[in-house]
This record gives structure tokens, C-alpha cells and sequence, in this order.
């Protein structure tokens, strides 16, 4: 949390506060009843952890982590799943090239789909160009994963 001095006179509404006005302006600010705040859902595809966690959040960053082969893959196919029967594109990026889609299949998920694909960036760099570049244009980005992000330099 940031305090900042009270404006003056007026209250910080977009009346008599041109500063918040200006920043209105640019969407760096917005209402706090502004419909573009409302978080929209989808379902992991695990009744179990929607039940905890409501499910997967569109335009938020969603971290699964755990100890090494504590199923973190398997939950990401079944979401991957989820999202595909729901209509939505996933992109997964294997940073540790290890995609086997046999083990995908058998998950369930439609390898064959023109819904699902599959990267496989050869740097940290690379990574983070093509996740910019996915940002807002498909349903679930899946980075498999972040340690497997090695810079070049």
C-alpha cells in the first residue's frame, strides 16, 4: 500500500482533480466499479481445486509450483484440457524440451486440435519475446518452466 498527501479542496474524484483526470484519460487510473476490474473464470478441469481456488483467472499470472515430479505438468494438462473443450487456444512452452505428447494424449488433451500448440524457445530471451507476443492473443499460455528460462549471456 502506497498513502500519498490528500489532494486539496476537492475530493480525488474525476471532478476538480486534473491530475486523476489526465491519468483517466490514459486508463492508468480507472473507477473502482469499472468493468474491465471484474476477474473472469474458467474451470481447471479438477473439480477438487476449483472448489478451492475458483478456478484459473483470465489476464492473471497463475503459479503452480511444488517439489520435482509433484504432478505440477499433469495439472497443467487437465487445465490445458479444460480450456481447449471450453474453445479457448493454449500454447505451451516447454523451456526444458521434454513434451512428449503420448503422455498429453493419455491426459486427454487434443494434441491434433487447431487449439493447442507447443513451443519449444532455445533461451530465456526467446521465452520471454514469444510469451510478450502470445499476451491477449490466446486463452492459456503455459511456460513449463520458469527455471528452464536460461539467459544467453
Amino acid at each position: 500500500m502506497v498513502a500519498t498527501k490528500k489532494p486539496r479542496g476537492a475530493a480525488a474524484t474525476t471532478t476538480g482533480n486534473p491530475a486523476l483526470e489526465a491519468l483517466m484519460k490514459k486508463g492508468l487510473v480507472l473507477k473502482g466499479d469499472d468493468k474491465s476490474l471484474v476477474i473472469h473464470w474458467q474451470s481447471t478441469g479438477i473439480a477438487a481445486l476449483d472448489e478451492i481456488i475458483k478456478g484459473i483467472p483470465f489476464n492473471r499470472f497463475t503459479q503452480i509450483y511444488g517439489e520435482w515430479s509433484a504432478g505440477k505438468t499433469l495439472v497443467c494438462q487437465l487445465i490445458a484440457k479444460s480450456f481447449i473443450e471450453a474453445g479457448y487456444s493454449v500454447v505451451y512452452i516447454d523451456t526444458e524440451m521434454s513434451y512428449d505428447e503420448t503422455w498429453w494424449k493419455k491426459v486427454g488433451v487434443p494434441t491434433d486440435t487447431d487449439l493447442f500448440f507447443v513451443a519449444q524457445p532455445t533461451s530465456g530471451e526467446q521465452a520471454v519475446d514469444l510469451i510478450a507476443d502470445l499476451v491477449g492473443t490466446v486463452g492459456l499460455i503455459i511456460i513449463d518452466s520458469l527455471p528452464g528460462m536460461i539467459p544467453l549471456a
